[in-house]
């Protein structure tokens, strides 16, 4: 991200952190949004101007530490700290990075805080689940509006599709699923739903140099996952998207690398990605293929090229409310309507 790391993490960091005294700084994975709960702090930096994705860690102080609240996920939680370390870095110095900790989240935590401490339980079933940018999808979902409290942590969506009237829910949610989340996301969607297919919409990086950001849409059938080793799946958006590789739509199929963290795109790991084919990262994808392997679902991702990490452009995670950031993926959200709207009506 070169010169505009601080900027975006600046963007990401509980106004607590500059703006009271603690010991140390520890990241918890507890959900927590301050009702019956005394002490958390809604962080001021919430996007509240957007329908999903706004929802921000909370902090609480604990005697004479300060605890950054984060929905619970092991990937989530190392992601944080690493965001407070290197923050800190910048602006205070090595010694105060060294007083950030995580507490690792167990096995069934994420799950279970899915199940039980939100509404995600309450979705109809569903044929189709389609996630992500869901706002961004206007043609399919059309005049309905995603409904439930704005403090819920989720809202749907539901529309029929095809000849044989798939119901299809469009899913949104109001905090982010990072990473390992979003795997387990879709592994309590099977469990509860009924649905057989989980397309995700949303946006990732590029090793490629070329790419320039929010002019490329990304799709493909495998990730490497930390862990875990090379995940292939049939990716069930082919049919629809392979042919249009060849007629002038700007997508483009490659191999995705799974990556917990965007402060771990180092020069060494780029150097990696690039000699093992890496072509795309991010840190959902690979994770809600694995659950979808696991589970029996069939799975598909199309994503917006966010973010070039091989080569610097002025768009990047850092500026994203910029008029040609803003320009550029306008087009590409009439694009991914489209070819999902293809998809969907052939189900």
């Amino acid at each position: 991200m070169g010169d505009s790391l601080h900027r975006y993490l600046a963007m990401k960091i509980h106004p607590l952190v500059d703006g009271s005294k603690w010991t140390n700084l520890v990241v918890v994975g507890r959900h927590s949004r301050g009702v019956h709960d005394n002490g958390t702090v809604i962080s001021s930096k919430e996007k509240t101007d957007k329908p999903f994705n706004w929802m921000r860690p909370t902090a609480k102080r604990i005697g004479e530490d300060l605890h950054i609240q984060c929905f619970p996920g092991a990937d989530h939680v190392e992601h944080y700290a690493a965001l407070l370390a290197t923050y800190l870095r910048f602006t205070r110095g090595k010694e105060a990075a060294q007083k950030v900790f995580f507490e690792p989240v167990g096995n069934d935590q994420t799950i279970s805080t899915l199940e039980k401490g939100t509404n995600l339980l309450l979705m109809p079933k569903a044929d189709v689940v389609v996630t992500g940018l869901v706002h961004r999808l206007g043609d399919l979902t059309g005049s309905s509006s995603f409904g439930g409290d704005r403090d819920e942590e989720f809202a749907w969506v539901i529309k029929r599709f095809g000849k044989s009237g798939k119901t299809v829910a469009f899913l949104g949610c109001r905090f982010s699923f990072w990473g390992s989340i979003a795997g387990d996301l879709v592994r309590v969607v099977a469990k509860h739903t009924g649905a057989k297919q989980v397309l995700y919409f949303g946006k990732l990086g590029t090793t490629r140099p070329s790419l320039q950001p929010n002019r490329y849409l990304a799709s493909g059938h495998s990730s490497w996952v930390p862990r875990t080793g090379l995940v292939q799946w049939k990716n069930i958006l082919g049919p629809t998207i392979n042919p249009v590789t060849e007629s002038g739509i700007p997508l483009i199929l490659g191999r995705h690398e799974t990556l917990p963290s965007v402060l771990f795109e180092t020069h060494e790991w780029l150097t990696k990605a690039i000699d093992h084919g890496h072509d795309f990262v991010d840190p959902e994808v690979g994770q809600m293929a694995l659950a979808a392997v696991e589970t029996g679902l069939e799975f598909g991702y199309l994503h917006i090229i966010s973010d070039n990490v091989a080569r610097k452009y002025s768009e990047d995670l850092s500026n994203e409310r910029l008029k040609e950031v803003l320009h550029g993926r306008d087009r590409l959200y009439k694009t991914v309507n489209q070819l999902l709207g293809t998809h969907l009506n052939n189900l």
